[in-house]
């Protein structure tokens, strides 16, 4: 099923971009928001993960590591251009914040 972010118009979403399918960090990135889900959709949010792999590539990850929310693909960065650098500094600053906690939670 095709989906893009104009899906999820008007709900609270957890955007995260990352680089790339199936490398160890944006895999543990991602399975820490697989783990954290239930928390975001009891506080009605849903997570989208953005990166500029292939839908089919997408498609393989989810299933690999039983991720529960949508990854989306942007060959062309579309959507991470559109964000300014504003919040893209900002959500590099929570990015780093949930990544630290996930390492002390994981070691």
């Amino acid at each position: 099923e095709l989906r893009s972010l104009g899906d999820f118009a008007g709900k609270k979403v957890v955007l995260y971009f990352y680089s790339k399918d199936n490398t160890s960090g944006c895999t543990k990135q991602a399975c820490g928001f697989g783990e954290l889900y239930p928390q975001f959709t009891e506080k009605g949010a849903v997570v989208i993960g953005i990166s500029k792999d292939s839908v089919e590539s997408h498609k393989k990850f989810g299933e690999k590591y039983s991720l529960p929310f949508v990854l989306l693909s942007d060959p062309e960065l579309k959507a991470y251009i559109s964000v300014t650098a504003a919040e893209r500094e900002a959500a590099e600053k929570v990015e780093d914040a949930i990544m630290a906690d996930l390492e002390k939670r994981l070691v």
